[in-house]
């Protein structure tokens, strides 16, 4: 499978076909510290006044060899397409040796995520009661008290909680406000923008 990479991406990569190997084996090496430790902009700076060049161009370089590289763990391609997709961008043959020992040294499995998967529990049933207080001898406790007991029940289990009225309302209330949410312009637009999985 040939990687598609955006036409921005694609146009930021050929900066290095002017640039020596051994300036793409620092950007690959820099990329790895970027994915490790975040942005770091002195770099860039750095990078850029040895190289002669502006820092966004580095900047841009760099974010294209990164999405190269989350590109080819989330399409699990092989080195072969690797090989195809690089010659495709116009990458020489040295520089093709560079990027496929950084892509496939960084080439992380399905098999290697699925430890990291959470298991959360999903929601299957709910019942619950209201249980009040109608009648105590000692003066000391009011009348009148009251709580909802819930007993969720999850695909791991069951949870019983007891609420009082008003901690119930509050929920409630907040649930509402993520509902209206949700509906909302900018959720829509994230929601439409979002990879679907």
């Amino acid at each position: 499978m040939l990687i598609k990479l955006k036409e921005k991406h694609e146009e930021h990569l050929k900066f290095f076909s002017s640039q020596p190997p051994e300036v793409l084996e620092n950007f690959c090496q820099l990329s790895e510290k970027h994915l490790e430790k975040g942005t770091v902009p002195k770099a860039y700076s750095n990078a850029a006044n040895k190289l002669n060049v502006s820092p966004d161009t580095v900047e841009n370089a760099l974010k294209s060899i990164i999405y190269l590289m989350v590109e080819t763990c989330r399409y699990q391609v092989s080195e072969e397409e690797l090989n195809v997709t690089l010659l495709a961008l116009g990458f020489s043959e040295e520089h093709r040796k560079i990027l496929l020992q950084h892509l496939q040294s960084n080439l992380i499995s399905k098999d290697d995520l699925r430890p990291l998967k959470l298991h959360t529990p999903h929601y299957k049933n709910l019942q619950w009661r209201l249980e009040a207080l109608m009648m105590s001898r000692s003066l000391l406790n009011t009348a009148g008290e009251c709580s909802i007991v819930i007993k969720l029940q999850l695909s791991t289990g069951y949870m019983c909680l007891s609420v009082p009225p008003d901690v119930l309302l509050h929920i409630t209330e907040v649930f509402e406000r993520a509902l209206a949410e949700i509906n909302s312009r900018h959720s829509r637009r994230a929601l439409r923008m979002a990879p679907l999985t």
